[in-house]
C-alpha cells in the first residue's frame, strides 16, 4: 500500500506543476525514493528522475549533496543526472565521483582532464580504476592526485604509465615509497 501511495504522490507532484519550494520538494522526493529500505518501482524512479532533472539547477547545495549521496551507489540512476552532479561543486560531486558505477571511463577521464586536484582526489578513491583512467591521472602531472592513485590498490596502471611514474620519482621523492609498495611494479622498474 505504501508503494502505491509513493507513486501517487510522485505522480501528483509531477503533474501539478506547482512547485512552491524546490528545496523542500527535492528533499521530500529524495526521502520518498532513496530512503533506506525503500524499494520504489521503475515508474516511481522514472518520475523521481524526471522531476529532479527539472529542478536540480534551482536547489541549494546541501540538497544536491544529499541527492548525490543517495544516488552515488545506485546502478539505475540516469547517466546525464550523475554527470551533472559530478560536475557540480566538490561537496556535491564527491559522492558520485568516488562511487558511482554510472560514470564510465570516458566520463572519468574528462573529469580528470578538466577539473581541479580535489575532484581528482575523489576519483582516485574509487574501488577500481582502469588503465585508461590511471593513464589520464599520469598525464595531468598532478602530484597530489598521483600520490592518491598510487595508494589505490584497485587502480590498474599500465607499464608505460608505471615507467613514467618511476622516471618522475627520481625528481619527486613522494612517489618512491608509494611505487615500491605496489604489487604491480615490475622488478626491473623497482630497481
Amino acid at each position: 500500500m505504501a508503494e502505491h501511495d509513493g507513486r501517487r504522490e510522485l505522480e501528483r507532484i509531477a503533474t501539478s506543476g506547482a512547485i512552491p519550494n524546490k528545496d523542500r520538494l527535492a528533499e521530500t522526493l529524495t526521502a520518498l525514493c532513496l530512503a533506506p529500505g525503500r524499494r520504489p518501482d521503475s515508474r516511481e524512479m522514472s518520475l523521481f528522475f524526471d522531476i529532479v532533472r527539472g529542478i536540480i539547477r534551482d536547489i541549494e547545495t546541501h540538497v544536491r549533496q544529499n541527492l548525490s549521496e543517495g544516488l552515488a551507489k545506485r546502478t539505475d540512476a540516469p547517466h546525464d543526472l550523475i554527470v551533472m552532479l559530478a560536475n557540480d561543486v566538490l561537496d556535491v560531486a564527491e559522492p558520485v565521483l568516488s562511487h558511482s558505477p554510472i560514470l564510465d571511463d570516458a566520463d572519468l577521464i574528462a573529469l580528470i582532464q578538466q577539473r581541479a586536484t580535489k575532484f581528482r582526489l575523489a576519483i582516485a578513491k574509487r574501488e577500481t580504476l582502469t588503465e585508461n583512467v590511471s593513464e589520464a591521472f599520469v598525464d595531468t602531472g598532478d602530484i597530489e592526485a598521483l600520490k592518491s592513485l598510487l595508494k589505490n590498490k584497485g587502480a590498474t596502471i599500465n607499464s608505460e604509465s608505471m615507467s613514467r611514474l618511476v622516471d618522475e620519482s627520481r625528481d619527486t621523492d613522494d612517489y618512491q615509497e608509494l611505487l615500491l609498495s605496489r604489487q604491480d611494479l615490475p622488478a626491473s622498474l623497482a630497481y
